[in-house]
């Protein structure tokens, strides 16, 4: 029950409610119904008893029957038998049978007789000269009742609840649409981090308005916020490049003039750190720039001449720590839509880290599957690997491992945050799985 879905527990919930309903008045109308037909069943051998009694004459003491001439008082009508009684005894007439014959008189009374099967109305109605005329009606309702409700429910309850499940089906899938389009939206602006979607509003004045009203003020602030920040970086960078530069070219001035070998080391660590800050502030420069709506214009390429030559450009860097570069495996042509700037820079952002972080003597292996769909590029390593915990924030800008892995190589945390938006701008994504001290993997997957 929890892990279905809110339309299905809807529907559920409508459908036993319903059908619920449908069997209380069923049972109310059996009840009430059988009530109703004794009662009728009452007045019916009472107005019958009466005009059965309108066809006996009784003169001096002696009736007349209105039959033919020499028939006996054996009457029977509308179901209803009859006997005569004369001062309190069994005068003429046939008695039902299995009924006792010991019913006292009582004038204008309807009594009843219990049997398994049925319920037997007697009732006494008084002539002149001490005759009294007696009928029997052997009564069947409640069970003639009973299984007319059990014919009536088979075949209505499950027409009324098909109907009710239904109409409950279309009103519950107009209901939720709203809510259904909603939730897609959501989902795309998850995947796509495109927060200037914005999600329908039903304008139906009700609380899934609300909800979407809500949202979109929600989903304007954390745009308004994420703008605010993109434009902080990218003035804070632009900013900081003027003095970098002057600081740079003091720096090599001075260099120039002062031909100290004492003060050679200080110089090389000074010119080290001034190219890592402009490192860190031409990328977050990008990265501030680059958005989840920016443009690119794609093409459609083979992609294993790229990866070959991107192989080939790192080989000096795996052969300077005697590690095995390969791949990719095929040679046949793999035709994918992207950018190609974008495309090379994020796959040498990938194969770099890989062999960054490869101790000597590992591998690298840098291949590509076909799927029906899809595209995936896989760069694999025999490195130091990514805790589970870590794998989350790996994509972050300015976040770095832990420190076994940042010590093993410096980086300023930017590359990968740099790398997957890049992807993104190409119409992929980038995955990992990674174990530590085993290797990791990344994943980069197009459409085809």
């Amino acid at each position: 029950m929890k892990s279905m879905s809110l339309r299905k527990k809807l529907i559920l919930w409508y459908s036993l409610f319903f059908l619920g309903l449908i069997i209380t008045n069923l049972v109310i109308v059996f009840l009430a119904s059988d009530t109703v037909i004794s009662e009728n069943a009452r007045e019916e051998i009472q107005e019958t008893s009466e005009d059965v009694a309108e066809t006996l004459d009784i003169v001096n003491g002696i009736v007349y029957y209105d039959f033919e001439e020499g028939e006996r008082f054996i009457y029977f009508e509308d179901g209803i038998a009859f006997v005569l009684y004369l001062n309190g005894q069994f005068y003429e007439g046939q008695y039902p049978a299995n009924l006792p014959d010991d019913f006292p008189i009582q004038a204008y009374l309807t009594q009843t007789y219990d049997t398994p099967t049925s319920t037997w109305f007697i009732y006494d109605l008084p002539l002149q000269d001490g005759y009294t005329l007696r009928a029997f009606y052997n009564y069947q309702g409640g069970v003639s009742v009973y299984d007319d409700f059990l014919r009536v429910l088979a075949i209505v309850a499950p027409i009324l609840l098909g109907i009710s499940t239904l109409g409950g089906l279309v009103i519950i899938q107009r209901t939720l649409k709203p809510v259904q389009a909603m939730a897609k939206t959501a989902k795309t602006i998850q995947s796509t981090e495109n927060f200037q979607l914005r999600l329908d509003e039903p304008k139906t004045h009700d609380e899934i308005d609300t909800l979407a009203k809500t949202l979109n003020q929600m989903l304007e602030k954390v745009e308004a916020s994420l703008e605010r920040e993109r434009e902080f970086s990218a003035n804070v960078s632009h900013e900081l490049r003027t003095p970098l530069a002057v600081i740079q070219a003091q720096t090599e001035y001075l260099e120039s003039k002062l031909n100290d070998s004492a003060y050679q080391k200080d110089f090389e660590t000074i010119h080290h750190q001034l190219t890592h800050m402009q490192s860190l502030i031409d990328q977050m420069l990008e990265l501030a720039r680059m958005n989840a709506t920016t443009q690119v214009p794609l093409e459609s390429v083979d992609i294993i001449p790229l990866l070959t030559s991107i192989r080939e450009d790192f080989m000096p860097m795996a052969q300077s720590k005697s590690i095995q570069l390969t791949g990719p495996q095929t040679s046949n042509q793999v035709q994918i839509h992207t950018h190609v700037t974008f495309f090379i820079r994020s796959l040498s952002n990938l194969l770099e880290n890989a062999l960054k972080f490869t101790p000597e003597n590992g591998t690298v292996t840098l291949d590509v599957t076909r799927h029906p769909k899809r595209v995936d590029i896989t760069v694999t390593d025999t490195g130091i690997g990514i805790a589970a915990d870590e794998q989350d924030k790996i994509f972050e800008a300015l976040y770095q491992v832990d420190a076994a892995r940042s010590d093993a190589q410096s980086g300023i945390g930017l590359g990968l945050a740099l790398t997957k938006q890049m992807i993104k701008q190409c119409g992929g994504s980038i995955a990992l799985k990674s174990t530590p001290n085993v290797g990791t993997t990344f994943t980069v997957s197009f459409p085809v």
